[in-house]
């Protein structure tokens, strides 16, 4: 066990290292993962971990696990000894002091952790070699990657009416989410915009004294509208040409209801063929 190490120095000296130069997603998952089982087991070193497990734990594929790791070796984080079957999951060794995270050349062959450890040996005491098959080797032998599954073509899950998204709801892919406003304040907006409101007036020049009376309670009954569609937000632009083309629907039922109304029976007062002058 060794009691003098800082998860949040050791974490901080990452987030530092990751701004000099980026970790890729899959080595900050697996790094972060090998951080957690380690300050698990005490920071007693190695760690056995089988690469199928660290795959489903970390949400990555299986070959993004042996990049990543490859990666973090070389930006001198990590040590790892390659598994060599069921009963010998792969080891792996993490530098506990960020003064020795040393970069190593891209044609720097991968050393086993046994062969790391002698060079280690000077500077102090250490955990015991780990003692591998290949004892004259210095390299680890390739673990042979395993062949992914034919994933079944599945038919997409049939969506009932009820959970269809409105049409109002479904976002344009261009848009930008950040342009969206909540529904309340664009209506504050759509009542104070006085220039605005003179090109809808412009629009509309036959109605156009009958709007500048009712704007107020047409704008309410416009966003009334909206919130029983459940919609909260909507980009200005496009809130304003619904506006309008609900405008002009609104305007135009009500211009027929009037003349309707305008059309009255002739009163008749005749109730016989007597009442009539001339023949009938």
């Amino acid at each position: 066990m060794n009691e003098n190490v800082n998860l949040y120095e050791l974490m901080s000296a990452f987030w530092k290292e990751n701004e000099y130069e980026s970790f890729s997603p899959g080595q900050i998952c697996l790094y972060f993962f090998l951080l957690n089982r380690a300050n698990s087991r005490r920071w007693n070193m190695p760690i056995k971990c089988e690469t199928s497990y660290a795959r489903r734990t970390i949400g990555i594929p299986h070959s993004a696990v042996l990049d990543a790791r490859e990666g973090l070796y070389r930006r001198g984080l990590i040590k790892f000894t390659n598994g060599s079957g069921r009963g010998n999951p792969p080891l792996y060794y993490l530098i506990l002091d960020p003064k020795e995270w040393k970069e190593l050349p891209q044609e720097t062959p991968i050393n086993t952790y046994k062969d790391n450890a002698k060079e280690r040996v000077k500077k102090g005491p250490i955990e015991k070699p780990i003692e591998t098959s290949q004892e004259n080797s210095t390299e680890i032998p390739q673990e042979k990657p395993q062949a992914k599954p034919i994933e079944k073509l599945t038919e997409k899950p049939k969506v009932s009416p009820s959970e269809k998204p409105h049409p109002y709801n479904i976002k344009n892919e261009k848009s930008n989410i950040q342009d969206e406003i909540e529904i309340d304040a664009l209506e504050k907006l759509f009542l104070s915009d006085q220039e605005w409101q003179k090109e809808i007036l412009d629009i509309f020049p036959e109605q156009k004294s009958l709007l500048s009376e009712s704007f107020i309670s047409k704008t309410k009954d416009f966003f009334s509208y909206l919130r029983t569609k459940g919609l909260n937000k909507r980009e200005e632009k496009d809130c304003k040409k619904h506006f309008i083309n609900w405008l002009k629907i609104n305007l135009n039922k009500s211009q027929n209801g009037n003349q309707s109304s305008l059309r009255r029976p002739s009163d008749v007062s005749a109730t016989s063929s007597k009442d009539y002058d001339g023949a009938f």
